[in-house]
């Protein structure tokens, strides 16, 4: 045990650290960083061309105008912060070639734009700045216009609270690779959720019918339920996961919040060896593995079983992901933001797919699951982060061997493949992953993987795509509910 002396002069020292924190923020905001006023206007350039192109804000200060909207009192950031910025866009690089021709007449210094971790994101920089002044991400067009948005009283375009939380949730639901933005990414999580996303009242009770499926279909989803009981490769998320919630929560008249799930999903470790592992059991004559590209961040691929015509299984990958689950009628079921951030993703998928009955039956869903979870925890006095199906944060998780976007990253720069970009250089004529979610092959019974033809193009569904707005049909679909 320390001297007492010696133990009380520290305890002082770390009560003034605070202070003397922010005395140090202070000269290196003097010193090292440019004038805040001259950094504000690299901001005000890189908001008009974002107005100007009509392109949507993601992240801190998307939640910032979300919440704004409600209640200037909810700002996150005040007016001597320096919030970088965080951008969608069908054709990132014509916007950065743009962004950084602007700020190179207006005086900037050392403007350039270089790759994120993520591959498919661009930051922007100037002068000596530590950090970015934008981030600027690409989305297919096709996609893009499909994106829920509010507009703000200047214009800006930003992302809707039910769009946005799948980005928090992914934080939630990643204890590996992701914690470490988990604090900031609770409150505004919660924040949007109070505001915008739980209602907090008794969800009425409604009737949804599958899509028609066949005796035989019916027979291979019981089958597919069996399979899952004791794989410790799979977590149960989906229709079949909420129905889980609802039985355990058991809310007033539980047994009619029941949904009758047209087909059950699935994250594994290893999709396409689950696939297989499960065709060798079910022994089928006929069917079709459909298989689909990565969806923006959302998933890394998904694979889909068909069997006489009708969707039965859903599988998705994400390597990037430890996801946490629950033991639960002697399946894994994943935990309660992994099933509820995938409820999110089908929500958009199903505008995606102007599938309004869909896109309805869902949002029932993530009503009755945050009422009942709520509900749950209030009868028995508890906050949500005790051990059992009900319990968010959680650290156990399926998967051990997960591939970072950080990873990616220094692979990238030693394979001497990270871009850069400056003024006066000419631009480099980039392609991006295709992270449409569009389906590009499908499996039959003889084993020859078929690849699907573009619509469009008359050709295969390229790996690749160029990042431009050549491809866009899509219009303005105006806020969220539209």
């Amino acid at each position: 045990m320390g001297h007492p002396k010696l133990l009380a002069r520290r305890a002082l020292v770390s009560k003034q650290l605070p202070r003397i924190i922010e005395r140090g923020k202070e000269e290196v905001n003097r010193k090292v960083l440019p004038r805040f006023d001259r950094m504000i206007q690299a901001l005000d350039i890189v908001k008009t061309l974002l107005i100007e192109r009509k392109r949507i804000l993601y992240g801190g200060l998307a939640i910032h105008f979300a919440l704004i909207a409600k209640d200037p009192k909810l700002a996150i950031y005040s007016e001597t912060d320096f919030p970088d910025i965080d951008a969608f866009s069908p054709d990132p690089m014509g916007d950065l070639k743009e962004l950084i021709d602007r700020l190179t007449k207006a005086g900037f210094g050392n403007v350039r734009a270089e790759q994120a971790f993520h591959v498919t994101t661009y930051k922007l920089k100037c002068e000596k700045y530590v950090s970015e002044v934008a981030d600027i991400t690409y989305c297919w067009s096709r996609n893009f216009h499909k994106i829920p948005f509010d507009t703000n009283r200047e214009g800006m375009r930003y992302v809707a609270p039910s769009f946005q939380v799948i980005d928090l949730y992914k934080t939630f639901i990643d204890p590996i690779l992701s914690w470490q933005k988990i604090e900031k990414n609770v409150v505004r999580a919660t924040l949007l959720e109070d505001n915008y996303l739980f209602h907090g009242f008794v969800p009425p009770r409604q009737r949804f019918e599958p899509a028609k499926m066949t005796q035989a279909g019916l027979a291979v989803r019981a089958k597919v339920l069996d399979f899952l009981v004791g794989r410790v490769d799979c977590v149960l998320v989906g229709a079949g996961a909420y129905n889980c919630f609802i039985r355990y929560a058991r809310p007033p008249s539980w047994q009619e919040r029941l949904v009758k799930p047209g087909e059950l999903e699935v994250y594994a470790a290893d999709a396409p060896k689950f696939v297989q592992d499960l065709l060798s059991v079910l022994r089928l004559q006929e069917y079709t593995v459909e298989k689909y590209r990565p969806l923006l961040e959302f998933y890394r691929g998904m694979q889909r079983l068909v069997v006489g015509g009708v969707d039965v299984l859903s599988v998705f990958s994400d390597d990037d992901l430890c996801i946490p689950f629950q033991m639960h009628e002697r399946m894994q079921v994943g935990s309660y933001h992994v099933v509820l951030r995938m409820l999110y993703i089908q929500r958009w998928v199903a505008r995606l797919e102007s599938d309004s009955r869909k896109r309805r039956e869902i949002d029932y869903m993530i009503d009755n699951i945050q009422f009942s979870r709520e509900q749950w925890l209030a009868r028995r006095q508890r906050i949500g982060t005790e051990s059992g199906l009900m319990q968010e944060l959680q650290a156990a998780c399926m998967g051990d061997e997960l591939i970072s976007p950080f990873t990616r990253y220094v692979d990238r720069r030693l394979q001497g493949k990270h871009i850069v970009i400056e003024a006066g250089r000419r631009m480099p004529d980039l392609r991006f992953p295709n992270t449409s979610g569009r389906k590009y092959a499908e499996l039959l019974p003889d084993g020859v993987e078929r690849r699907t033809i573009d619509s469009d193009t008359g050709k295969d569904i390229p790996d690749i795509e160029r990042g431009g707005e050549t491809t866009s049909t899509g219009s303005d679909t105006g806020s969220e509910e539209t």
